[in-house]
């Protein structure tokens, strides 16, 4: 898995706490965060798991678990709807 396909994993999650922010409001966002938090966290596992016990799916394994521990860190972030910089689309020249 390329690195644009692990920040289209991170992006579309920060799509989902806007979407999330835009359509239920600022007072429901903080309960979908401890969910993205679990969630990630229970992918990071099993993707340890595939990490440590394939070798064919270790490169696929080590993508995700980067995408996940960004999907954390973006989690445990005090705006979870705007997307880091570093993980941005350069602007069309």
């Amino acid at each position: 898995m390329t690195t644009t396909n692990r920040m289209n994993l991170v992006r579309y999650d920060v799509k989902r706490f806007y979407f999330f922010r835009k359509h239920y409001g600022v007072l429901p966002t903080p309960s979908l965060r401890p969910i993205m938090f679990v969630g990630s966290v229970a992918r990071a596992i099993v993707y340890r798991g595939l990490y440590l016990l394939t070798l064919k799916l270790r490169d696929l394994a080590q993508s995700k678990l980067k995408a996940c521990g960004n999907l954390v860190r973006l989690s445990l972030s005090p705006r979870p709807y705007g997307l880091p910089t570093r993980l941005r689309k350069p602007a069309a020249a």
